[in-house]
């Protein structure tokens, strides 16, 4: 992937709710997901990715500086809601 295409790529996540695969399809992802997923070629492509969970926090907003809440290697605590 250009390294350059990533915060367009981000962005367009936050604002329309989806990821352009590497097949050239756009997935829809809802904006509340936490998603874990490797670097291979096939992460995004063939339902790599492994939605976890959700959260009600806003994770990314374009006014924040940086605009996302979480960053690499930032620890983040996942519980059971029992939902």
């Amino acid at each position: 992937m250009d390294a350059a295409a990533i915060p367009e790529r981000a962005a367009r996540m936050a604002r329309e709710r989806v990821v352009r695969a590497v097949d050239g399809r756009d997935v829809h992802v809802p904006v509340e997901s936490l998603c874990v997923h490797g670097d291979s070629p096939g992460a995004v492509a063939a339902g790599g990715w492994q939605l976890i969970g959700r959260t009600d926090e806003t994770l990314w907003n374009e006014d924040w500086d940086p605009p996302a809440l979480l960053s690499p290697g930032m620890r983040v605590r996942f519980v059971d809601q029992g939902c």
